[in-house]
């Protein structure tokens, strides 16, 4: 379809509008868009990042706000499919309305329009969308900032609370009751949480899922942690009447951060608090955890992990290591497990258990792992066409990426561009990815067969899938956790759950990997029990391509090579196996 017609005709509506793709790229907008938002020109363009754009708005929406905090609350309400309508309100006094229509694929139009300039009563715009939220009727953001501003002003010292509260699994109920009856949750929250805080607190919405409740007559930290309780008891005692059909169980996790011990600066305390809501929400024992200094720093780590991991693409930092998988039965080299690795100009080799995470919740990790599977395809056909090897590749998907609903056009474009054999392609997945949306898994699963990529059932035995999961999935490998091949020498347990894991496989037709290897001893129990590939340092750590074509051409036998007492090469350094 020729694209100009398309491009034309958006040019001629009344209003500016956008199309964003599920992986948070640009893909259509008119000029109107990037004037009534007042982006830069160049800003604008195929495959742009959304987050950038977001930047940008922040700074005519919050000029003496976060613009991280307005990227975060942006990005938070796209996650919950939450708060449509948004407000920019240029220093001009130009109003202009965003509304957020979300599409099928997981794509969603934004509607910018300006409207009449608010009416000021009273010293406060007139318009709820300005300093209260739009569906709870609490004060949003900046109003609560305000207020605390002035409290803080006065020159108070007597010591005060505050608490993030961040819902739980609230995107549940917008995708299986629709946003409607989310927001009638959202109203009943808004209501239980004013009435358990009382007349002297402010409580206000900060995002799609989160709210602040500022407690001055809260004064130590044994009474904010009672008052913590008794919050998420009665928000978990009784189910939340929503329309006259449903009533749903509300959890809920809560950050405290306390005045003065915790800081004097508004921006610092929402900011601590909002750290705290986090350590909450990662925590499995408690559901309510306070500021921490130390909290401070891994964020300040994590905000330099975020802010460069944009460019790290662009400046050609991540790199591709490989890691062989090794055949069992004859010590030869038969594939590779593809691994991503960030060389920093000055912090060295960031391991991607520190930036994965970060790429995730950003929408980065589309295009960065997108990168990958396409460098490894490249460089994986050149050795197989080269007669060096004949090898197939395994790439490493996690939820979030699988998830995607541009996750079968991406592999397609790949496999298009680099000409690559979809045979010698494995997808990776962990057993988390069974659990999910059955009929969103079945159907990729079922392309991925129809076009003959192989499934791999990654980490296999730690997670809560079954039998029939196995069954209706239809895998073609299943890899063994690394935690029951450590103490395969040690523990029966572990020798057991193995050994019953590759028999289960084996039944099935499914070929089995263990990864994780480590000693001599795991060969061996593992090669009298036919498992089919064995992985782990103690054949090689992985490796950066040019090393690894050289170990190709080496073709060691890795069987008979463990076997000698001089061969040390990966124990000396498997404590860092974490890198992986």
């Amino acid at each position: 379809m020729d694209p100009a017609p398309l491009q034309q005709a958006l040019e001629q509506l009344g209003q500016g509008l956008a199309v964003v793709g599920p992986d948070l790229a640009l893909r259509l907008w008119n000029r109107s868009y990037a004037d009534l938002l007042g982006l830069p020109d160049g800003l604008c363009r195929p495959q742009a990042r959304y987050t950038d754009i977001l930047e940008h708005r922040a700074v005519a929406a919050l000029p003496s706000g976060s613009v991280d905090d307005y990227v975060r609350d942006q990005l938070a309400a796209l996650a919950a499919r939450t708060d449509p309508r948004t407000v920019v309100k240029h220093a001009s006094g130009r109003v202009v309305e965003v509304e957020r229509l979300w599409l099928a694929d997981g794509s969603f139009l934004e509607l910018a329009r300006e409207t009449a300039p608010p009416s000021i009563e009273h010293g406060r715009p007139s318009e709820a969308g300005l300093d209260h939220d739009e569906i709870t009727g609490l004060p949003n953001r900046n109003f609560f900032l305000a207020q605390l501003e002035g409290s803080l002003a006065n020159g108070s010292t007597k010591p005060a609370t505050m608490l993030f509260v961040g819902l739980e699994d609230f995107q549940d109920v917008n995708d299986f009751l629709g946003h409607a009856l989310g927001n009638a949750l959202l109203r009943g929250v808004a209501d239980r949480l004013t009435s358990i805080a009382g007349p002297d607190a402010t409580v206000a919405r900060l995002t799609g899922v989160e709210f602040a409740l500022l407690m001055p007559a809260i004064n130590s930290a044994d009474d904010a942690a009672v008052f913590a309780e008794r919050l998420i008891h009665n928000l978990q005692r009784d189910a939340i009447p929503v329309g006259s059909t449903f009533e749903i169980d509300v959890n809920a996790s809560i950050g405290i951060t306390r005045f003065p011990e915790d800081g004097d600066e508004p921006t610092q305390l929402m900011r601590n608090a909002d750290l705290a809501l986090s350590r909450a929400r990662a925590s499995r024992s408690r559901r309510y955890h306070f500021f921490q200094p130390e909290m401070d720093e891994a964020a300040k780590r994590l905000g330099v992990i975020k802010l460069e991991l944009r460019h790290a693409l662009e400046r050609d930092e991540l790199v591709v290591f490989y890691q062989p998988k090794i055949d069992l039965k004859t010590g030869g080299i038969i594939g590779m497990e593809a691994l991503l690795r960030w060389r920093h100009p000055e912090h060295g080799m960031i391991p991607p258990v520190q930036f994965i995470p970060v790429a995730e919740r950003t929408g980065l990790i589309s295009p960065i792992s997108d990168w990958m599977m396409k460098e490894a395809c490249r460089q994986t056909r050149i050795w197989n066409e080269s007669g060096i090897a004949d090898l197939k590749l395994a790439v490493n998907l996690s939820t979030v990426q699988f998830r995607r609903q541009s996750v079968i056009g991406s592999i397609t474009a790949i496999l298009e561009d680099t000409g690559f054999d979809p045979e010698k392609l494995e997808i990776e997945v962990t057993e988390s990815v069974l659990l999910g949306d059955d009929d969103m898994v079945t159907e990729t699963f079922s392309w991925l067969k129809a076009i003959g990529i192989p499934i791999a059932i990654d980490d296999f035995g730690t997670g809560y899938s079954s039998l029939s999961y196995l069954m209706r999935f239809a895998a073609d490998t299943v890899k063994i956790d690394a935690s029951f091949i450590k103490n395969l020498h040690e523990s029966e347990d572990g020798a057991t759950i193995t050994r019953a894991i590759i028999s289960l496989a084996h039944s099935l037709k499914m070929k089995v990997v263990a990864e994780g290897i480590e000693l001599p001893q795991h060969v061996a129990f593992l090669s009298n029990e036919t498992c089919d590939i064995g992985q782990g340092y103690l054949f090689s750590r992985p490796l950066p391509g040019p090393e690894f074509e050289a170990l190709l051409k080496r073709q060691p036998n890795f069987l008979e090579t463990v076997k000698a007492p001089e061969r040390r090469h990966g124990l000396d350094d498997r404590r860092t196996k974490s890198d992986d």
